[in-house]
């Protein structure tokens, strides 16, 4: 499973959060407002995956790629070590765990999110172990990791639910009532407070944004995956096979509260199938036929381990350069020729060039609204709507593009603008009159239409 989920490091999301790292652990300061982008600067940012950015960075700075890589893949590994953990090994299960993690691929990557499926699936087991064994001292680890995940990211708000039919459900509970309070007071204790939880509920308040992206499709929709769709489907279907037969001997009343809301989670957005899956892969195993036939178990072990491998070289995503999948030549000369003023950048390059220039940027895609006003004016933007309207309503000077949408022939027909570098990322634009008037005289190209089809 380690092999399986090492990452490829270097998605959007984690430049941004590299970014962030780096201003909390160098610069010693903690933003409460917008400080990466020049179109909502000032106004209030909840970043509330803040601690995250500080392990992420400071793994980097000593380690680079390859430890972020492996750090990543360890902590994925240790879902899998945790839901085993006092669990006999077999076939079945063998088979039911490596299918979960190579759906779980996707999301193993290094975002805060990690910490976040840890810490939701320890909440589960702890609570089954309690169950179990009426160990008190096990019940009062509930609150530090409730504390700890409100530091770590807004998605806390799930330990409630969770709490909510445990108590509902459950008998003797007063230890467990008295432990579930102090956890939840102690998730106050964040730098936001209560907006910790305002700030999880976005996708709900802007849900118009949020449906515009791909990761917070439904999962029937996201077939770039097949065997995600598949093994969230054979769970579903076993647990319920194995109710229909076993009449509820297995799963306790409150257990399968947690099934049905989690596992109806992914319909909503893809994104949250990890979360799904930590929750209920513990109660799933309950469900998986215990066929212990020695040979069998060796048999897919070493049929796993072989597969894994395969997987491992195949992907190659421990060796390879973050920086070639990004337009760094590019941000080089952005950066080596100075260019001036406010700067437009697709919304997907947003972290690569906040982390890169350390230059305010177009769009801050953390934000809890994904930049209101800034992201819809975006997306028409590169659609060649609205052209003239967007560069005066956010004074741009300079326009960095890829090459695959209409926006960039329209810039390129307008005399005020030149386009000054290109390769096969996309391009630099620079408007006439706005300081770059030196780098347009030593770079300018009279190109007139501009996209991935010219040469």
């Amino acid at each position: 499973i380690f092999l399986v989920l090492i990452p490829y490091v270097g998605d959007n999301d984690f430049w941004l959060h590299l970014r962030m790292g780096e201003i909390l652990v160098e610069e010693g300061y903690f933003p409460r407002t917008d400080i990466l982008s020049f179109t909502n600067e000032g106004k209030e940012w909840i970043n509330h995956e803040w601690l995250p950015q500080v392990v992420f960075y400071q793994l980097f700075k000593y380690g680079g790629f390859a430890a972020v890589s492996l750090f990543t893949a360890l902590a994925g590994t240790a879902l899998f070590a945790l839901t085993l953990y006092g669990r006999k090994l077999s076939w079945p299960i063998a088979v039911s765990l490596f299918l979960v993690a190579y759906g779980l691929k996707l999301f193993i990557v290094p975002r805060p999110q990690i910490f976040a499926y840890l810490l939701l699936l320890s909440l589960v087991l702890i609570i089954e172990w309690y169950r179990r064994t009426g160990n008190k001292k096990i019940i009062i680890v509930l609150p530090a990791i409730l504390l700890l995940w409100s530091n770590i990211h807004a998605s806390v708000i799930l330990a409630i639910p969770i709490l909510f039919f445990v108590l509902i459900f459950e008998k003797n509970k007063k230890w467990l009532l008295i432990s579930s309070l102090a956890a939840v007071g102690l998730t106050l204790l964040n730098p936001f407070g209560y907006k910790i939880y305002w700030q999880a509920l976005q996708p709900f308040r802007f849900s118009g944004a949020y449906h515009a992206l791909l990761e917070t499709q439904p999962i029937y929709k996201v077939l770039y995956q097949p065997s995600l769709l598949f093994t969230h489907l054979a769970i579903i279907f076993t647990v319920f096979w194995h109710i229909l037969r076993k009449r509820l001997t297995v799963l306790r009343p409150y257990e399968l509260a947690i099934f049905i809301l989690f596992l109806a989670m992914p319909f909503v957005a893809v994104k949250y199938t990890p979360f799904a899956w930590a929750a209920v892969v513990p109660l799933f195993l309950k469900t998986v036929p215990n066929l212990n036939r020695k040979s069998a178990i060796n048999l897919v072990v070493a049929g796993v381990v072989v597969v894994s491998t395969v997987i491992f070289i195949n992907d190659r995503n421990l060796f390879k350069d973050p920086y070639n999948e990004w337009p760094k030549d590019m941000a080089t000369f952005i950066k080596t020729n100075n260019l001036k003023g406010n700067f437009y950048n697709p919304y997907s390059w947003s972290g690569y060039f906040a982390w890169e220039n350390k230059e305010p940027v177009f769009i801050n895609v953390a934000l809890a609204n994904l930049g209101g006003d800034v992201f819809w004016d975006g997306l028409d933007f590169e659609k060649g709507e609205r052209v003239d309207e967007v560069i005066e309503k956010y004074g741009l000077s300079v326009i960095v593009s890829p090459p695959w949408v209409p926006m960039p022939y329209a810039v390129s027909v307008k005399e005020d603008w030149s386009l000054v570098y290109w390769d096969n990322f996309g391009g630099v634009f620079a408007r006439r009159g706005h300081g770059n008037d030196a780098t347009i005289k030593k770079y300018g190209l009279t190109l007139k239409y501009f996209n991935d089809s010219v040469e």
